[in-house]
């Protein structure tokens, strides 16, 4: 008889419970392994956090990284961990599902749009020069590029603009620019105006590069580069709409400035676009501050004579052979503007200088 047939039924362990506690005794043990060795997904996401792109992605963490989004999958902090491992390995179509599985909602909706351009473009470089796939992939950061003008990440603006910029629309990267001038610091407002301006002025859209020049214009605080940005709106408009549209823009300003360059591009396009009146007034301005230069005294007396004011060129004429008495251009152009002007004494004593001199007449008013 064996030693367990002579203990009887009643009183037998069953083996399968006599184990128990052994088993319970190793669950908690392992539990509390668990809890110290292996993070949870929360503690996972703390951890790359902190330790940012140090934080190396390997198989072991991709399948660790697998389990935890797989057993909570609305945590979102794991789950752009887990994007961002795949991303470390160059796993961007993966990357990319694992993000698009991400839970609806205005929680680091930002961060969420933001790295799936990251993605996009990583891919798109990371692809072979010339090949097809290539080309399709830096159509898919064009698309999502133009889905992100209107709420672009915040901060990201003006890396955006020169990234569209970079991949050849102009008219998007002018956009960016003006988010980025909307909401950037107000000392670097002037220069990211400028920089839309450019490339609306690139895009075609002389209108539009004009007022961004013009507000780049008002927000500078230097004299110097506001004059430069007017100058540059007034070409942008006399390209694109013309020589009248681009005189508005200088004439108000030309009025009261003392900038010899801003003065003679001010008039020059008000020539052109026939308003000779208003060229002419100018012009006595631009002669002015320009101290009687002489280059810009005889400009002038071509003005007043398209303006039809003989005697205000008489005046500029008369200035000018007292300070070059024995020049035979302005002598003879003296002798004709006083014959238009109504005074022939002053014409016949210049005719008679000429004769006098051996000189013969042009026959032509050349200044």
């Amino acid at each position: 008889m064996s030693a367990s047939s002579a203990v009887p039924r009643s009183q037998r362990k069953d083996p399968v419970l006599a184990g128990a506690p052994l088993l319970v005794s190793f669950a908690f043990i392992m539990g509390i392994v668990m809890t110290v060795v292996f993070p949870t997904g929360r503690e996972y996401a703390e951890l790359s956090s902190k330790r940012g792109s140090e934080q190396g992605a390997d198989a072991y963490s991709i399948a660790y990284l697998t389990v935890l989004t797989r057993a909570d999958p609305k945590d979102i902090d794991l789950r752009l961990v887990y994007v961002r491992h795949l991303a470390q390995l160059g796993r961007w179509d993966e990357a990319l599902v694992v993000l698009e599985q991400a839970p609806h909602g205005a929680r680091r909706a930002a961060d969420i749009r933001a790295l799936r351009l990251e993605l996009l473009l990583a891919k798109a470089r990371g692809a072979a020069e010339g090949t097809p796939e290539r080309t399709v992939a830096f159509a898919a950061v064009h698309e999502e590029l133009v889905a992100l003008i209107e709420s672009p990440p915040p901060g990201r603006a003006l890396e955006l603009a020169k990234l569209a910029v970079e991949l050849g629309d102009s008219k998007l990267g002018a956009r960016f620019y003006l988010l980025a001038a909307d909401v950037g610091p107000r000392a670097e407002r002037p220069a990211t105006l400028a920089e839309a301006a450019r490339w609306l002025r690139a895009s075609g859209d002389g209108q539009a590069a004009a007022d961004a020049y013009r507000r780049a214009a008002d927000e500078s605080p230097d004299a110097a580069r506001r004059v430069a940005y007017l100058m540059d709106a007034a070409e942008a408009l006399e390209g694109t709409v013309g020589a009248c549209a681009a005189a508005s823009v200088l004439d108000p300003v030309a009025a009261t400035s003392e900038d010899v360059v801003l003065l003679r591009r001010a008039v020059d396009l008000l020539r052109q676009c026939d308003r000779t009146t208003d060229a002419k007034m100018l012009g006595r301005r631009l002669v002015t501050v320009s101290h009687d230069d002489a280059r810009e005294m005889k400009a002038q007396v071509r003005r007043e004579l398209e303006a039809g004011d003989a005697p205000g060129a008489l005046a500029l004429l008369r200035m000018l052979v007292a300070a070059n008495p024995n020049d035979p251009t302005l002598n003879e152009a003296l002798a004709r503007v006083a014959e238009w002007a109504g005074q022939p004494q002053v014409a016949l004593r210049a005719w008679l200088w000429l004769f006098a001199s051996g000189r013969v007449p042009s026959g032509k008013l050349d200044l």
